[in-house]
């Protein structure tokens, strides 16, 4: 039932999926900076105008805004060109710091941000990627826990998993239970191996030599191509499936390991492709703005829960890795003036940082209005 509404919801899984990853994202801001004492005026999911909010008892304006493609943490005393460039004047916070002695009165808050020293601060900016990362190990834990670890599976010995209807292999009477003994004469040792012979063979017919239930028989089938968006060539396919996997129960201090292992494996692979992408060794067709994003969510949405739950989990981790680069604007931006600060003993210069912000806000929207028509041409 649940994965019937989550495909029937489509492209809307996009905003919902989304809109939670920026609230836990915000709420690790939030959460530190409570504990540090400082108060919070506005927690918003998106930008813009208000569409409807509460206030707490904290005086927090917890609040949905009308452009769902990220969020913010407003703390007292914080001041951003980030915050003066994207939000809009919020009419349900009566405070309003224009004058020498208010901006005096703010800074000496115990309440208010730049109060606080730099250590404090460093945390509280880290704890927003930090909650990424640690939704990315608990959901991966929890897969593991009530769906089991996979288990790779040997192709020799599981055979054809699937046969999809109309397809080449349904014609030539290959079925579900199958061994692939050879192909063309050649051993066939993996299911990789298959495709790699299926893909080179350009469309002419393979003889194949199959088990089925211990009866031994050849069949030949001509793949079929299909066009490729992503390939100039065209792909060649049979029309079969091979189980990957299997999934093996786990206990649960094994299933945060795992949770932490998979949590790291999948950092690492983003952080070498985004290294190659700079250095030219792999093209950008992999990257992926908003309509990418919101084209995958219908597509894994379509696969059911756990497929999209996954997704999620893989884009709570790369939301984490972006938010932490050394590009102001972002919080890896902010940690770099606080090293800076702690290093030197003294903040850096409110210009630098203000011209920095500005130069950082530019880069994020270029590069936004960057994917977004690369995401348009492709689609």
């Amino acid at each position: 039932m649940l994965d019937s509404l989550v495909s029937a919801f489509g492209y809307g899984n996009f905003i919902v999926v989304l809109s939670f990853l920026v609230f836990i994202h915000e709420l690790g801001h939030y959460s530190v900076a409570r504990w540090c004492g400082v108060k919070v005026e506005v927690f918003s999911i998106g930008f813009g105008k208000e569409i409807f909010g509460w206030t707490d008892r904290h005086g927090t304006r917890w609040k949905f805004s009308l452009i769902p493609l990220g969020g913010y943490v407003k703390m007292f005393g914080e001041m951003s060109p980030i915050s003066d460039t994207l939000q809009q004047p919020d009419k349900n916070i009566a405070r309003s710091f224009t004058t020498d002695d208010e901006l005096r009165s703010l800074h000496s808050s115990r309440k208010a941000l730049h109060h606080k020293n730099v250590w404090q601060r460093m945390a509280i900016v880290a704890a927003g990627p930090a909650a990424n990362f640690l939704l990315a190990i608990v959901g991966l834990a929890l897969l593991a826990f009530f769906v089991g670890k996979p288990v790779p599976q040997n192709f020799s010995e599981t055979g054809i998993d699937s046969v999809q209807a109309g397809s080449p292999a349904q014609s030539a009477g290959l079925q579900a239970g199958d061994l692939v003994l050879s192909v063309n004469a050649q051993q066939i040792e993996s299911f990789a191996m298959l495709i790699s012979i299926v893909q080179n063979s350009q469309g002419q017919p393979l003889r194949m030599e199959i088990d089925r239930y211990g009866s031994r028989q050849f069949i030949t089938v001509s793949p079929q191509a299909i066009e490729s968006e992503t390939n100039a060539k065209p792909v060649y396919r049979l029309g079969i499936t091979a189980k990957a996997f299997t999934y093996e129960k786990t206990g649960l201090y094994d299933s945060v390991v795992m949770g932490v292992q998979q949590t790291w494996f999948i950092s690492r692979q983003t952080l070498t492709a985004i290294g190659e992408i700079i250095t030219g060794q792999r093209g950008t067709e992999e990257l992926g703005g908003p309509v990418r994003i919101a084209q995958m969510s219908n597509e894994f949405g379509q696969a059911g829960l756990r497929a999209l739950f996954y997704f999620m989990i893989i884009l709570s981790i790369n939301l984490g890795l972006l938010n932490l680069l050394p590009v102001p604007v972002l919080d890896g931006g902010y940690l770099v003036f606080f090293m800076i600060e702690a290093i030197m003993g003294k903040p850096v210069p409110a210009k630098i940082q203000q011209t920095s912000l500005k130069i950082g806000l530019m880069l994020l929207i270029g590069l936004m209005i960057f994917m977004t028509l690369h995401d348009i041409l492709r689609f």
